[in-house]
């Protein structure tokens, strides 16, 4: 396990209508602000994707042991949620190792995630050593119900509702999440890259070489003293202490016109 990277969490704070920002509603009551990424933008975190009743587990060889649970992309994270319980798995995007869509039984969610102490806790590892240096967690979430079948909740959904995640239901509802993961790994790894590229611009502005010792010897003294602006072709750049009575090195400049000079043609017999 990497320790630098952030690892799952329980959290107790369940997305809301009151505390989350669905996507659709985002972009239609925040100005986009160019060089500012969305994230700068929104007070609360936004939801990507997600939907209710999917049917948690992981891939075992026997008849796993799935619960209902709701799945939240957000822009921070990802968070499974059980229902009636008290807390949910906060996954960060770095520790998802992939994520696809299987086609099983149903369409079905797959999402592999590095193992820490918070997972291990949850579906604790098959003991002896383990055959790869990277432990991981493959995940599974299969809608429980198919995309027109007719059930009925106690609940009035306020969260996914069709204005803002369209059909959300069934094979719709995996492909829609597998969408939203994607679009969030993204620019979390594309603000990891340019983070790392400001890392390099703090380092040192010039190297020493031993191709600059050959250029500049030890004990040479310049005639120019050049330091980068430019400032080579002028007479201020002449040192002092350069070789007397020497060709002095210099540049000179003829500007020429190319314009005609008139002359008088004369007209032969």
């Amino acid at each position: 396990m990497n320790a630098d990277r952030p690892c799952c969490q329980f959290v107790t704070t369940k997305p809301t209508v009151e505390n989350v920002t669905p996507f659709a509603q985002f972009q239609l009551t925040q100005p986009r602000l160019k060089g500012v990424s969305l994230q700068q933008l929104s007070a609360l975190p936004i939801l990507y994707g997600g939907g209710r009743n999917f049917l948690f587990g992981r891939f075992t060889d026997s008849e796993p042991q799935l619960q209902d649970t709701d799945l939240f992309v957000l822009d921070s994270c990802i968070l499974l949620w059980p229902a009636h319980a008290l807390r949910g798995l906060r996954i960060p995007y770095d520790a998802v190792i992939y994520h696809a869509v299987r086609r099983a039984d149903v369409l079905e969610l797959v999402l592999a995630v590095e193992r820490d102490a918070t997972l291990d806790s949850l579906f604790p590892p098959a003991p002896g050593p383990q055959p790869f240096a990277l432990s991981t967690l493959e995940l599974r979430l299969r809608p429980r119900y198919a995309t027109y079948d007719r059930h009925y909740s106690g609940a009035v959904e306020q969260l996914f509702t069709f204005r803002d995640f369209g059909l959300n239901r069934g094979d719709a509802m995996v492909a829609n999440c597998n969408t939203a993961i994607a679009t969030c790994m993204e620019f979390h790894h594309r603000a990891a890259a340019a983070d790392d590229d400001d890392d390099d611009d703090d380092g040192p502005a010039a190297h020493v070489t031993p191709l600059a010792e050959l250029l500049a010897p030890a004990g040479h003294v310049p005639i120019y003293a050049n330091h980068g602006s430019a400032d080579d072709l002028t007479d201020d750049g002449l040192t002092d202490d350069g070789p007397q009575g020497g060709a002095a090195a210099g540049m000179a400049l003829a500007f020429c016109s190319a314009a005609r000079v008139p002359t008088k043609r004369r007209r032969q017999d």
